[in-house]
């Protein structure tokens, strides 16, 4: 693969959802998105643990899947479904996660 076939996208802000269910806030986020329509990156964010025990279970766990709506500097929304794993320690603020998460998604992310 060539370096110009990769697309980056970058923004300074968006959420995660599990279920319809808003479980984390996202602050500055890159993507990596590839021609064979998969993609990569990774951000900050907080993590609502005590909103949705379940979810934050999961996710501690080892991976869990999360649809996205990501602001780029644009203003243009992006969506996509991604698998979303903690990329390192989890430092807890009351019942807030605050971590940064490493996701990959098989399908496309789109504009919305």
């Amino acid at each position: 693969m060539k370096a110009m076939d990769v697309g980056i996208i970058a923004g300074p802000r968006g959420e995660a959802f599990v279920g319809g269910r808003l479980v984390a806030r996202i602050g500055q986020w890159e993507v990596r998105s590839f021609p064979g329509g998969d993609w990569d990156g990774s951000f900050d964010c907080e993590w609502y643990a005590g909103s949705d025990p379940d979810a934050f279970g999961l996710l501690k766990g080892s991976s869990i899947e999360v649809s996205l709506r990501l602001k780029d500097y644009n203003e243009i929304v992006h969506e996509g479904v991604a698998m979303a794993a903690p990329a390192g320690e989890i430092k807890m603020l009351g019942d807030v996660a605050l971590l940064e998460l490493k996701i990959s998604g098989s399908g496309p992310i789109w504009r919305a």
